[in-house]
């Protein structure tokens, strides 16, 4: 890469015959042609127009003058203007003018002396040339000649295709001194220019500065969505490490093998960018979600990018050969940069995403100096290798939900907890809480989403066992009896046989000193807030039916299930929630 980062200065060719079909041979044979009977595409055109064809004829005497002074100069090689033919009034009187001056007595006399002579001697009749010589001694101005309409296709006039008036095409050849800007700047007044190469060229330009904006700002967009998906700038970064290594190594191979940017590898830059950004974003997604490249699920993952690529590249591989430069350029810059964003996908992520997963040791406290924002904050740091979800999920729930503040005074006087069972753990916020506050702890959870489940996995490590399944399922805990079983914000779920089979299973894993832990909600004296009500309606549109009970019915449950109840009451951050804790009545 350090390498290629030399030579990746990009050289760019804006010429637009970079984009056509036609084949080397062809070109060279259009070539020779053009050598040979000159240049016919090489001309400009300028477009007059004018109501009628005295004003036509007034524009052309103007442009005359002007033609003939930048002949002169060098910027034109050869143009034709009707009024070389067919003067107008004021170029007419200025030719005039001109053949009366330049004919004057003397040049007259020895004219007609030479030219009478010769005509005798070479057989012509005597008044022959009467005519012409008459014409050298006229006093006044002989009438304009008037244009026929018969003419006008041959003067290049022709009527507009809108409206009345004429138009009228002039044709004029660059010369030597031709420069582009300087021309357009002194016809352009008289009407509308077509300058072949100055098109082109400016067409070219624009199509490129158009490429590169939108390829900048489809960089930026794609950069953007990548931080929102992940909201991990490290994530992020390594994600685009692959699509960079691409680009580098394809502007240098281009540049060592004297390729420069054409317009269509510009367009195709666009597509490179999208493919490689997709291969990093499969590698980074599988190795976020297995953490293993040994996993083989994630060597499935590998397969189908290596296939998708590999197709890619037969596809355009194939066009590399062709004789036509566009197919080539575009066969060529796809190899390149789809290859090396492969490459840089199998190579460069791998130990990366090893290095951003690996398992980091965090020392733990002693219990006298863990505060709740200690706990907060590696809570957090259990989920921040994880989706975007879910981390924000553990984020806003530790910082908003009173659910924290209240656990320890459910849990006050207990003795440090081994075994804890959590019901409906879903991402496991609460266990990861149970962890950090019980350093020994080990917590069994049991969740019906499998997307929770792995989650709530990742987060307990090896500290927890999360199974899939539904109340009133108990999770595996190895004949280990509970400490403390936590039913929390999940009742509302269960209808009253699966919340009394529920209640009868936990005590009875319970340890005889064990607690119950509990966090339902109710339907509040008052109007609902709108967070009771999206959480209602939310469960509705599941096709499952909430179950909200009183206080009195769920203390009445746990007494039938052989609890003692020691505290059941509102909560004071949330009178839509109520707390429990009850022990096992023994």
């Amino acid at each position: 890469t350090a390498v290629m980062l030399l030579y990746a200065r990009p050289e760019f060719n804006t010429d637009l015959n970079a984009m056509n079909t036609v084949s080397s041979s062809t070109v060279a044979a259009d070539h020779l042609f053009a050598r040979v009977w000159g240049n016919i595409t090489g001309k400009n055109y300028l477009m007059i127009s004018a109501p009628s064809i005295t004003k036509i004829r007034r524009l052309d005497d103007k442009l005359l003058d002007k033609i003939e002074r930048d002949r002169q100069s060098g910027l034109l090689a050869a143009s034709f203007v009707p009024a070389m033919i067919f003067p107008g009034a004021v170029r007419q009187s200025e030719n005039f003018a001109a053949w009366q001056a330049f004919w004057t007595p003397e040049r007259v006399r020895r004219l007609k002396k030479s030219l009478l002579a010769d005509s005798r001697a070479l057989g012509f009749a005597p008044g022959a040339f009467a005519p012409f010589l008459n014409s050298l001694r006229l006093k006044a101005q002989p009438p304009a000649p008037a244009l026929s309409p018969r003419f006008y296709s041959l003067m290049g006039i022709s009527r507009a295709a809108t409206g009345p008036g004429l138009v009228q095409f002039i044709t004029m050849t660059p010369g030597k001194s031709y420069k582009a800007r300087t021309f357009l700047d002194k016809y352009q007044v008289y009407g509308k220019i077509f300058e072949p190469k100055f098109f082109a060229k400016k067409l070219g330009e624009l199509l490129f500065s158009t490429f590169t904006r939108l390829f900048i700002m489809i960089a930026v967009g794609v950069t953007l969505l990548l931080f929102l998906v992940f909201l991990d700038l490290r994530l992020t970064m390594i994600t685009l490490l692959p699509v960079i290594f691409a680009y580098i190594c394809t502007l240098g191979t281009l540049r060592l093998i004297g390729h420069p940017i054409d317009i269509p590898g510009l367009m195709l830059s666009i597509i490179i960018l999208g493919m490689g950004i997709d291969y990093s974003i499969f590698f980074v997604r599988a190795y976020q979600r297995y953490r293993s490249a040994d996993n083989p699920s994630y060597g499935l993952v590998r397969m189908a990018v290596f296939m998708s690529a590999a197709s890619t590249l037969i596809g355009f591989g194939a066009l590399i050969p062709a004789r036509h430069s566009l197919l080539h350029s575009a066969g060529l810059i796809s190899t390149l940069g789809i290859g090396y964003s492969l490459l840089g996908a199998f190579i460069i992520l791998p130990p990366l995403l090893k290095a951003q997963f690996a398992p980091r040791a965090v020392s733990l406290p002693r219990p006298d100096k863990m505060s709740a924002d200690i706990i907060r904050r590696r809570i957090i740091r259990r989920y921040q290798l994880l989706e975007a979800y879910p981390r924000l999920f553990a984020r806003f729930k530790t910082k908003l939900d009173p659910m924290f503040d209240h656990l320890p005074v459910m849990l006050k006087d207990c003795r440090p907890m081994a075994t804890i069972i959590d019901i409906g753990c879903g991402y496991g916020v609460p266990a990861a809480w149970c962890l950090e506050y019980f350093p020994k702890a080990m917590v069994f959870g049991l969740e019906p989403d499998p997307e929770r489940v792995r989650v709530a996995a990742l987060v307990t490590s090896n500290r927890g066992q999360i199974s899939r399944g539904w109340a009133p399922a108990m999770p595996p805990t190895g004949n280990k009896a509970a400490d403390c079983v936590l039913l929390l914000d999940m009742l509302h779920y269960l209808d009253d046989n699966t919340l009394t089979a529920l209640l009868e299973k936990s005590r009875q894993r319970l340890r005889p000193e064990g607690i119950l832990v509990m966090r339902y909600a109710v339907i509040p004296p008052g109007r609902p807030s709108w967070f009771w009500h999206v959480e209602d309606l939310r469960i509705k549109f599941s096709g499952m039916t909430p179950y909200y009970r009183t206080i009195k019915e769920v203390n009445d449950l746990l007494l039938t299930a052989g609890f003692t109840v020691d505290i059941h009451e509102v909560s004071a951050a949330n009178n839509e929630l109520v707390w429990a804790r009850a022990g096992v009545n023994t």
